[in-house]
């Protein structure tokens, strides 16, 4: 924590060469940050890497398992994650690797509910590989009769052979049991060491690693944590604390740690009467341990250069069309993100209705583009109209094309998303039966995935004409979450070739937050400063 507190607490370390990785396709900013990585040899050294949108946290996060693997074959190595998808791809990256041909015997995946595994995560668990380590010695045992020109020499071995199957036996099924006795959580702690000695790699989510009854017998090497920037402190103290490095993999600039407001309540009605000295901010308490260190060591590498060892930005966006990442890149990277060439080629959409890949469908001319309350809530019948009628007018097209297979929906009103399902309910099967995908869902569904195509509906407009008074009044008018940064930051860079924003242009443009900028203004600026974005102004005869 001293360090984290004062990064200058950081030594300067050497950086490692590596003459040969394992994956030819990582680009050289991608490299850099295994470097990075191979590079931290004091204990307690922390590295942070920060991974936007499609820049490739999996692979670089992968290379880094199988670099340390390379240079240290008897580490282990911690890597952990919020969900159990970015566990398991790693895992299923690391398994089918052939710098790891006999991974099954040296892989644990940690977790209570194998039905939020992958099928090829499930063979990993403790049980698994332990039955399997137990079954292969009995078998080689049994088969592997030893024989003397003496026989009493023989016999005493044999002797020895049979005792140490009985071992074997007799360690099976305390294995087995440990769990299921009245002892449960205090399995013999000699038979655990003696069979995961060997145990080199091991998964699970940060949830279920802190539950594993045989966490505190391990003391780790390396400890990766993939979505860092979304984990509570108490959360990634977990972790940190066993093992003598840390890489901590996420994105500051996206879905920031849940926190419940019960929760910030119940801490300011505990403090000292509620004073301001002790009060709970929320901000304070959304603000992730990843984006506290990260902007601390940022601020203290103007000074200290060497500094600049202990973080790292991925660069390159393998997801997005050029001009789709161009939108979020300029509004929330201060145009960092570079995409390349033949990337950004391969994800034209093919769809003769739009001629760009980032489109703005703008409804501040309909006579029914407001919004209204529903329950604690908002929904918009229009934009909702809005998006039936264009996935009804866009399926020929879509089929025709091939190139859009998975299309996804976001908004951020969970009261919105439930209309949309209802709405939406016939043409998702026409569509499923075409083999295309239609989700619906809220920001954080969708965060660590991505689709050909996203459609995200703003909800928020009033029933105001768009004038010059009714932009000075609604000044005041605050539009709310929806202009969290973060969260509108995944909900645009979700699409890979494709994106339609459906919305009120000049109300979004125009309203007032409740703090720091209107995140929709710098978007709103791209579209409509370039043609490489698309505004399509509707009216009531226009859908």
């Amino acid at each position: 924590m001293r360090k984290i507190n004062d990064p200058t607490e950081l030594k300067e370390n050497e950086q490692r060469e590596i003459d040969n990785y394992f994956n030819g396709s990582l680009d050289e900013n991608q490299q850099e940050a295994v470097r990075k990585a191979l590079s931290l040899e004091r204990e307690c050294e922390i590295l942070l890497i920060q991974g936007p949108p499609g820049t490739g946290k999996t692979t670089t996060i992968t290379e880094i398992v199988k670099q340390y693997q390379r240079f240290h074959k008897h580490y282990k190595i911690l890597i952990t994650s919020q969900s159990n998808q970015a566990v398991d791809n790693v895992l299923e990256k690391i398994c089918v690797s052939e710098a790891n041909p006999n991974g099954e015997d040296k892989i644990f995946r940690i977790g209570n509910d194998e039905r939020k595994m992958s099928e090829i995560a499930k063979q990993y668990t403790p049980d698994k590989v332990l039955d399997k380590i137990l079954k292969e010695n009995r078998e080689r045992i049994k088969h592997n009769t030893i024989t003397d020109s003496n026989p009493m020499i023989e016999s005493r071995l044999q002797e020895l052979q049979q005792g140490f199957l009985k071992t074997l036996e007799t360690l099976s099924s305390k294995m087995a049991n440990a769990d299921t006795t009245k002892t449960k959580g205090k399995r013999d702690n000699e038979t655990f060491r003696l069979f995961t000695k060997d145990i080199r790699l091991f998964f699970g989510t940060l949830l279920g690693i802190s539950s594993w009854k045989s966490f505190r017998d391990v003391v780790f090497d390396v400890a990766i944590v993939d979505e860092a920037g979304r984990a509570t402190l108490s959360e990634l103290l977990v972790p940190c604390i066993k093992a003598k490095h840390i890489i901590l993999v996420g994105d500051h600039k996206q879905l920031a740690p849940v926190v419940d407001d019960d929760v910030i309540e119940k801490l300011n009605a505990d403090s000292k009467k509620g004073s301001d000295e002790f009060r709970a901010d929320k901000k304070d308490v959304t603000t992730s341990l990843f984006e506290r260190f990260f902007e601390r060591i940022e601020s203290k590498s103007k000074d200290y250069a060497y500094l600049e060892n202990f973080k790292h930005t991925l660069t390159y966006n393998y997801r997005a069309h050029k001009s789709i990442c161009d939108l979020y890149s300029n509004a929330f990277y201060k145009g960092s993100l570079q995409t390349k060439p033949k990337i950004s080629a391969a994800k034209a959409h093919n769809l003769r209705a739009f001629k760009t890949n980032a489109v703005w469908l703008d409804t501040g001319k309909r006579s029914d583009k407001q919004d209204s309350q529903q329950g604690t809530g908002k929904i918009n019948r229009c934009n909702a109209s809005i998006i039936y009628h264009t996935l009804k007018s866009l399926k020929d097209q879509i089929l025709e094309s091939v190139t859009i297979k998975d299309i996804g929906i976001i908004t951020p009103y969970k009261d919105q998303s439930k209309l949309l399902e209802r709405k939406l309910k016939n043409i998702q099967e026409e569509y499923k039966k075409a083999n295309v995908s239609i989700d619906i869902g809220t920001v954080d569904s969708f965060q660590g995935s991505d689709r050909d195509m996203i459609i995200y509906d703003c909800v928020r407009s009033s029933k105001a004409k768009n004038t010059q008074q009714t932009q000075k009044k609604r000044q005041g008018s605050e539009i709310g979450f929806i202009a969290d940064r973060k969260r509108l930051n995944v909900s645009l860079s979700r699409a890979k070739k494709l994106l339609l924003i459906i919305g009120d242009k000049e109300y979004l443009r125009t309203a007032s937050v409740s703090e720091g900028e209107n995140p929709f203004s710098a978007i709103i600026k791209e579209f409509d400063s370039t043609e490489k974005y698309q505004v399509i102004g509707l009216t009531d005869s226009k859908q």
